[in-house]
């Protein structure tokens, strides 16, 4: 290299702004960048692969994270910026916990889309009444983002027990109240899985 150019970087790199500009920023467009190639060509190929193999499963969690890439990368980029930036620790700290919860509730929506295509590939395997409905799948994505949200609120440091204990007491109560709603809806699942009515 010539040396002319490599004291030019130099003399750049001693610029004041550069550190606590440059490299951060350099850090979040990287991280944008190779989420995108990950999101955009990557999954894209392994879509295209996946398409030939007889098991459905395998488009199903490559279509549950579409878009999820662009996002990981991104927070990653994102915490590497923070490490080489002059940022007060208090604020480190909270962007931090802002970048984990992002995080979780990412994976969690990915996990959630994941489960509910499962549950719709075994509904259409079954066939019968459960081609027709939605709602195992509906059900099944609730309690993956409730336990998503719960995981999240106990990385913030917020105590997760009490509200475990109103969710036991609040279920027990809708349990009772719905009784005989919940013995027929459960006895009519019953009777579509053993196949006995069509």
């Amino acid at each position: 290299m010539n040396p002319m150019s490599v004291s030019w970087i130099r003399q750049l790199s001693e610029l004041p702004w550069v550190g606590p500009f440059v490299v951060p920023a350099a850090f979040v467009a990287g991280g944008l960048l190779l989420g995108l190639v990950v999101d955009r060509f990557i999954l894209w190929e392994l879509k295209r692969i996946a398409s030939r193999t007889k098991w459905r499963g395998d488009e199903i969690l490559i279509d549950a994270l579409r878009g999820a890439p662009v996002l990981w990368f991104l927070l990653a980029g994102i915490f590497f910026a923070l490490e080489a930036s002059d940022v007060a620790p208090d604020v480190d700290s909270m962007l931090k916990k802002a970048l984990l919860v992002l995080a979780i509730l990412s994976v969690t929506w990915a996990a959630a889309r994941a489960v509910a295509g499962f549950v719709q590939l075994y509904s259409r395997s079954v066939g019968g009444v459960m081609l027709s409905t939605s709602m195992f799948s509906n059900v099944t994505r609730a309690i993956v983002v409730l336990i998503g949200l719960l995981i999240a609120l106990q990385s913030l440091g917020i105590s997760i027990t009490p509200l475990l204990t109103a969710l036991g007491v609040g279920g027990l109560a809708v349990a009772l109240a719905l009784q005989d709603t919940l013995s027929n809806l459960f006895s009519g699942i019953h009777v579509i899985a053993s196949k006995q009515v069509r």
